[in-house]
């Protein structure tokens, strides 16, 4: 009886919708543990992105776009506690982001307009 076998392979580069050829890259830190994994197109980073400290724990992941953070992030202590969480928008902090304490509950929320902190104006009316 003869024995089959399927060879699969995988290549690090697949191709956007518009043809590039985006490209999986790792970065070191100078102790040898991993920096930081993610996807270039064109030399920028793009897509999905984790990003480590010099242990080699987790710290941060989300999206870039042409090098700027984008999107939903994620911050992180010693890989599992989650510290914060937001969004950005072509490397700014916009709308809300979350805070937690180290049993992870909430402890607040604050709201960013183009990387700043967006403080609503409240009105106080004076009743005579």
């Amino acid at each position: 009886m003869a024995k089959i076998f399927l060879l699969l392979t995988f290549s690090w580069g697949v191709l956007t919708s518009s043809n590039e050829k985006m490209q999986y890259h790792r970065s070191l830190h100078a102790n040898g543990a991993l920096a930081s994994e993610g996807w270039l197109c064109k030399s920028l980073k793009t897509a999905y992105w984790k990003i480590y400290d010099t242990k080699g724990q987790l710290v941060s992941e989300g999206h870039f776009k042409d090098n700027e953070k984008q999107g939903h992030w994620y911050y992180r202590q010693n890989e599992k506690r989650l510290l914060k969480e937001g969004h950005y928008n072509k490397g700014l902090k916009e709308k809300w982001w979350v805070f937690y304490d180290s049993k992870g509950n909430v402890t607040h929320k604050r709201q960013f307009y183009k990387g700043q902190l967006h403080v609503i104006p409240f009105i106080i009316r004076i009743i005579n």
